[in-house]
């Protein structure tokens, strides 16, 4: 038996961008830093869960299920990991600034 398995459509940055701020909620209400993901007492769960109401960086590109490629560019962006990245700031501030540059990169004149 051949098995099938779905292929993903290519994913640019800026798209997975979007995707995690759309994700993370405009006021970050949705991002947390620590652990991957918490459900709505703050217990730590798995990332897909159903229960998950928060995820860190890194937990929101595998609940997005992003492909290792976009993964790859955010820790080029960011010029190392990205749970240190994610963990080492003390507010979402960082994370969406980052985003938002990302989501929206600038045009050439």
């Amino acid at each position: 038996m051949t098995k099938i398995t779905k292929t993903r459509k290519p994913v640019t940055l800026e798209a997975a961008a979007k995707k995690l701020l759309n994700l993370f909620g405009p006021k970050g209400q949705h991002w947390i830093k620590g652990v991957s993901a918490v459900d709505s007492k703050g217990d730590t769960v798995a990332v897909q869960s159903k229960k998950a109401v928060k995820w860190c960086f890194s937990g929101a590109i595998i609940k997005l299920n992003l492909p290792q490629e976009v993964r790859s560019a955010f820790r080029e962006t960011i010029g190392g990991s990205i749970i240190d990245f994610n963990d080492g700031h003390r507010t979402y501030t960082h994370v969406r600034k980052l985003l938002e540059r990302v989501a929206k990169p600038k045009t050439k004149k």
